[in-house]
């Protein structure tokens, strides 16, 4: 009885090890996917939307036109962001970007971390989200800044 109940807690063992490794993999894959997504080609800049409430009423909604930003993700760890005048000048900003397991895209322009949400990203679209709440005097905000870009 004894030697199988040591024959069953190995294999018990054996396949707990195997299902978090086997977990952990998804999670692996989805990431390295993720990158490969991103860092093919340039993401041109479709709209930027800024939605405020506080109290629950909205105070900002409003939607802008992204299409004189670019933005490219080197597998590298850098990120240049070009935006262009309406004389057609360019000017191009290059900082670095991280992707953890979870979808959370950290872009550092000169020294200063911008923290985002990748709500979506295909081969065609990519999604940035950030967003955040606070209470005051008994009334909560909240904020969102949602960023779309295409290839």
């Amino acid at each position: 009885m004894q030697k199988y109940n040591s024959s069953f807690l190995i294999v018990l063992i054996l396949l707990t090890f195997s299902l978090v490794f086997a977990g952990c993999k998804k999670d692996d894959d989805a990431t390295v996917a993720t990158k490969a997504l991103l860092t093919t080609g340039t993401w041109k800049g479709v709209s930027y939307r800024v939605y405020s409430t506080a109290g629950g009423k909205t105070l900002i909604d409003s939607t802008e036109s992204l299409s004189n930003t670019t933005k490219t993700f080197s597998e590298n760890g850098t990120v240049v962001t070009t935006i262009t005048d309406g004389e057609g000048n360019k000017t191009s900003s290059t900082g670095a970007w991280t992707l953890s397991n979870d979808k959370k895209l950290t872009i550092i322009s000169l020294t200063n971390p911008s923290y985002y949400t990748i709500k979506d990203i295909s081969s065609s679209s990519l999604v940035l989200s950030n967003s955040g709440s606070y209470t005051k005097d008994g009334v909560t905000s909240t904020a969102e800044q949602t960023a779309t870009y295409s290839k």
